[in-house]
C-alpha cells in the first residue's frame, strides 16, 4: 500500500531491502507524503540544508508545521541516520496535528520496555502514547531500543500504521 502510495518505493533493482538504515530526511519525507501536509512554499534555514537537496521542501514542510526542530545547533542532520526513539517523537508530532494522538496522561504512563532508562526524556511520553495505541512495538526480548537506527522495515510499519490513524 505505502509503494503503491509513492511514500515508501524500493530500488532500481526491484528490492525493498527492509533491514537498510533510514536517514532523517527518508523518514520525514515518508511521514510528510503519508500524512499530506507537502506545502511547495515551506521555508527552512536548516545550516545543512541547501535548497537544492531533494528533501528540502518534505523538511521545509514538516518544520513549518511544528513536526520537525532540527538537532539544536541550527542543523537538520543531513546524511544521519534516524533513531527509534526520534522517530517516536515525529511520530506524535502528525498524530497530535491532526488531533489522533492519545497522550499517555490517564492511559499507562509506564513502557513495558526493560531499556527503559536508554530512552531519553524528550521521547518517553511520545514512546508511551505510541505503545498504548499500538503503533510502535518492542523486540522479541521485549526491549525498545531507542538508541538504535530505525530500518527501512521498521519505518513502513510506523508509517503504515499512523495512516491508519490518520484516515
Amino acid at each position: 500500500e505505502l509503494g503503491k502510495k509513492g511514500i515508501l518505493t524500493g530500488y532500481p533493482d526491484g528490492t525493498f531491502q527492509p533491514e537498510k538504515p533510514v536517514s532523517r530526511e527518508e523518514f520525514v519525507k515518508m511521514i510528510v507524503s503519508a500524512a499530506g501536509i507537502y506545502n511547495v512554499s515551506a521555508s527552512s534555514d536548516f545550516t545543512d540544508l541547501p535548497q537544492s537537496h531533494w528533501a528540502y521542501g518534505f523538511i521545509a514542510s514538516a518544520c513549518n508545521d511544528g513536526i520537525i526542530a532540527g538537532l539544536g545547533n541550527g542543523s537538520f542532520g543531513i546524511g544521519s541516520n534516524i533513531k527509534r526513539e526520534d522517530v517516536a517523537v515525529i511520530t506524535a508530532r502528525i498524530l497530535d496535528k491532526f488531533g489522533k494522538l492519545k497522550a499517555p496522561d490517564g492511559l499507562n504512563e509506564e513502557t513495558h520496555f526493560p531499556d527503559e532508562s536508554q530512552i531519553s526524556s524528550y521521547s518517553f511520553k511520545s514512546i508511551i502514547a505510541l505503545e498504548n495505541m499500538g503503533i510502535i512495538n518492542g523486540f522479541e526480548d521485549g526491549s525498545f531500543r531507542p538508541q538504535e537506527i530505525l530500518t527501512r522495515a521498521q519505518a513502513a510499519k510506523i508509517i503504515f500504521e499512523t495512516r491508519k490513524r490518520l484516515s
